[in-house]
């Protein structure tokens, strides 16, 4: 689930009083959030030279860039496709083809901690196969916790009996109710063949 934006942006006074004290105080932003935005737009933006801030856009080839810091990655390929269009399609307020910094800040104070951006190094693997495997990172780290709690011994293996707990624990089987050996029998060769 994606965020909305703001309806409205920030009115836009005359060119000459554009700050970004003025920017901040006519988004209300906490001024951190406000700084760390403005500090990924002017890093990312090729044009921006200390002086045109409000004058540059991001392209969808810098904003992806952008993304693939802000989430760890070091491609575009390790994010999903579907987010990254998502993110371009919320953050270009006015459909013009180009964020600028009005723009992406209020993309980032909307967005900017958001489930793709607050993941480790260590989860990316696990979000890379949830990509893979078409479910949700939420929902694939659920089913990570509930193998490493049957994992006793921690090898990464379990054997069909903790696999057997495991299913009802993920089933949500009422007590002194059990799957049938035929059922568990079939999960485990579909498990076991997907190594």
């Amino acid at each position: 689930s994606y965020k909305r934006m703001p309806r409205r942006l920030p009115r836009s006074p005359g060119r000459e009083h554009r700050s970004e004290a003025w920017l901040a105080r006519d988004t209300g932003l906490p001024l951190s959030v406000l700084q760390q935005s403005l500090a990924f737009f002017k890093k990312h933006v090729p044009e921006y030279d200390g002086q045109n801030l409000f004058d540059v856009k991001f392209d969808m080839k810098n904003f992806t860039k952008v993304l693939c810091e802000m989430a760890g990655v070091d491609s575009v390929d390790q994010l999903d496709r579907r987010f990254v269009s998502e993110a371009f399609r919320q953050a270009d307020f006015d459909k013009n083809g180009g964020i600028d910094c009005v723009e992406f800040v209020m993309w980032f104070s909307a967005f900017g901690f958001s489930q793709y951006f607050c993941v480790t190094k260590e989860d990316l693997p696990q979000r890379d196969l949830a990509r893979k495997l078409g479910v949700d990172y939420i929902e694939l780290e659920r089913y990570k916790q509930a193998f490493d709690k049957y994992d006793e011994d921690g090898s990464g293996a379990i054997d069909i009996e903790e696999f057997e707990c495991l299913l009802h624990d993920l089933l949500k089987v009422p007590s002194g109710q059990t799957l049938s050996a035929e059922r568990i029998g079939a999960l485990w060769r579909d498990a076991d063949r997907e190594r």
